[in-house]
């Protein structure tokens, strides 16, 4: 996301204030339960750093959409490098949100999502032995959940194989 509304030193500001107000986590990750109310209570309360900040500017309206710049930015930051990916699947902003906190690996394969969980290793006898874990996938087909029929026609299988 561009941000060339705000200056390396106003970012060094927000981010500090982030970590003050523990809306980023020491390694840098936003907190996925937060909302835009919860970070504007955070962020902006009565006297801090990121208030008198905003204060310096004149315009009232412009300190507004700063305000909600920064908020936004934030809130986007959850799922930035994910969304970068997607951006053409047109996914609601949840969707994105699920994906991050459920930990899910997607794989796109042309116009197809691929979402992709693995556990952990399973019936593992020892630490150092290799162990068996299960892998769950579910392909959506651009944009709708795949069915017999849409595997056929993308040719990943023909029906007579089943």
């Amino acid at each position: 996301q561009n941000i060339s509304w705000c200056s390396d030193a106003e970012a060094q500001i927000i981010w500090k204030a982030c970590e003050a107000t523990n809306i980023i986590n020491p390694d840098g990750a936003v907190d996925l339960t937060l909302t835009k109310d919860d970070i504007e209570i955070r962020l902006f309360q009565r006297n801090s750093t990121i208030t008198t900040l905003l204060l310096l500017e004149e315009d009232e309206k412009y300190h507004l959409e700063k305000k909600d710049k920064i908020i936004e930015t934030i809130l986007f930051s959850r799922y930035c490098n994910l969304y970068a990916l997607l951006r053409n699947y047109n996914l609601p902003e949840q969707s994105y949100i699920d994906i991050v906190r459920n930990q899910i690996l997607v794989d796109v394969q042309g116009e197809d999502l691929l979402f992709q969980i693995f556990t952990s290793k399973i019936l593992q006898r020892r630490p150092s032995e290799e162990a068996p874990f299960f892998e769950f996938i579910q392909r959506v087909c651009g944009g709708s959940f795949c069915s017999p029929s849409s595997f056929e026609e993308k040719g990943y299988y023909n029906a007579s194989d089943r």
